[in-house]
């Protein structure tokens, strides 16, 4: 399970942050202990399926730019856990609309 484990990055997660573009995201990604959990967990459960690092650099940034985005809707969001309170849902659909509308126009 995700919450049992350890907010402490891991060796090889520590390698991933370390090689990550120094900005906003991965300041967040560093700051957010629910972020730094599931990059453990990917780190232990793709560590036997070769080099993956890239995409879970690119997984944790994810996550990073979501919160960010939610930041702008709502100042009561801080972090990845404050998700999951009901009060809150309303602000990161309007995030996750926002940053899958700017995909869609990268794309275009």
């Amino acid at each position: 399970m995700l919450i049992y484990s350890s907010s402490t990055p891991s060796n090889d997660l520590k390698r991933i942050l370390g090689k990550m573009l120094i900005d906003d995201v991965s300041q967040v990604v560093k700051g957010d202990d629910l972020i730094l959990k599931f990059g453990n967990k990917l780190c232990a459960r793709l560590r036997k399926n070769g080099d993956q690092q890239h995409y879970i650099s690119s997984k944790l940034r994810e996550l990073a730019r979501l919160v960010l985005e939610t930041r702008r809707c709502c100042d009561s969001v801080s972090s990845l856990t404050d998700f999951v309170s009901p009060k809150n849902f309303d602000f990161v659909i309007e995030a996750v609309t926002e940053l899958s509308d700017g995909m869609k126009t990268m794309e275009q």
